[in-house]
């Protein structure tokens, strides 16, 4: 048998810790729960409450567990609530990230806080407001003086021009205008 060649004999493939592989059965708990998608603390508790997929060397058998869960639904009597906060975890996990990616947005300035927009709005209608008003207050009072009228004229002419004023910004608003209010001393900003 010397000439002959030693022919190797195909070794059993090995899965962790020299144990041999075979299909449906994984080398330790987390493996399963990571093959079967599950908790791994679902899986302790099939364990205690007798399922047998479990071996003594710590293998697990995944398709003798998913046959026990099918027939054993009710086995598991904490089961609901261990899946209920699993959930509700990764829901929490999910908004402090959706979070964490708002308050970086903000801080890039890609997006503008609803406040700081209402602000700078109300600050640029009441400029234009004020912009307007003053504009025709004083074409107002060119005119008048330019036609060489008294002061009750004038006055008479700037109210006037005040009231068309207030009737274009109602027009623009879509309802009667009115300034805004001051949060402090709650009177009128005009």
């Amino acid at each position: 048998m010397r000439g002959l060649k030693s022919q190797k004999l195909p070794k059993k493939s090995r899965v962790g810790r020299g144990r041999p592989r075979v299909e449906g059965v994984v080398a330790t708990l987390k493996d399963a729960a990571a093959r079967l998608e599950l908790p791994v603390d679902l899986l302790r508790m099939a364990r205690g409450a007798g399922c047998t997929a479990f071996r003594k060397n710590g293998t697990v058998s995944t398709v003798e567990l998913k046959e026990w869960f099918a027939k054993n639904p009710t086995r598991l009597p904490n089961a609901n609530a261990l899946v209920d906060k699993i959930q509700w975890d990764a829901e929490d996990k999910k908004a402090i990230a959706e979070m964490r990616q708002h308050k970086l947005a903000v801080m890039r300035r890609d997006v503008i806080p609803v406040a700081e927009v209402k602000l700078k709005f109300t600050r640029a209608v009441l400029d234009a407001k004020k912009g307007f008003t003053e504009a025709v207050r004083t074409l107002m009072q060119e005119v008048t003086l330019h036609c060489g009228a008294s002061e009750a004229q004038i006055a008479w002419a700037m109210a006037q021009g005040e009231k068309r004023v207030r009737d274009v910004l109602t027009v623009l608003a879509g309802k009667e205008f009115c300034g805004v209010t001051c949060p402090k001393c709650k009177e009128e900003i005009k």
